[in-house]
């Protein structure tokens, strides 16, 4: 059976396939973003210009909200700065992934574990239940600045502690 017979035998003119499977696209990248927590993240800490900082280009991030973790292998760019974190979705999966920045102050501890392939750090949110897993090279700089921070005694809001 050809694949045009295939596709009638459906019900689906082969001339909207290629309009099918972009619908299906937009509709999967959105609903990761909503599952797993990139659209509360980028309503709550919206980024504004391009993040200052190290920068690490198409790599491997989770995001997990509830119980629900979402994986975004090689799609995702991150700068890592004295001020914060950005996370930026590559612009083929950009739909519903707007571009987001987290000012340290918003994060409420870092978590470093090591594994089998590798240490990840985890971010975790204090105004969210979400939590952004941070493998790698760019996870272990993110634990860095955090405890540089740490150590400088800066409090939540960013200002040196009396």
């Amino acid at each position: 059976m050809s694949m045009n017979a295939f596709l009638q035998a459906l019900g689906i003119n082969p001339a909207w396939l290629p309009l099918y499977l972009l619908v299906l696209f937009l509709g999967v990248a959105a609903l990761l973003a909503w599952i797993g927590g990139w659209r509360d993240l980028a309503r709550r800490f919206p980024a504004s210009g391009k993040p200052q900082g190290e920068t690490w280009h198409f790599r491997t991030i989770g995001i997990r909200k509830w119980r629900v973790p979402t994986n975004y292998s090689n799609c995702v760019h991150i700068s890592i700065g004295a001020e914060g974190i950005g996370l930026v979705m590559s612009f083929f999966f950009r739909f519903r992934h707007d571009p987001i920045f987290i000012p340290w102050h918003e994060i409420e501890r870092v978590e470093r574990k090591q594994h089998w392939f590798g240490g990840v750090t985890t971010l975790c949110l204090g105004s969210t239940p979400i939590r952004i897993h941070l493998p790698g090279k760019a996870g272990a700089q993110a634990m860095q600045r955090w405890n540089q921070r740490q150590g400088a005694g800066l409090r939540d809001n960013g200002a040196p502690s009396s």
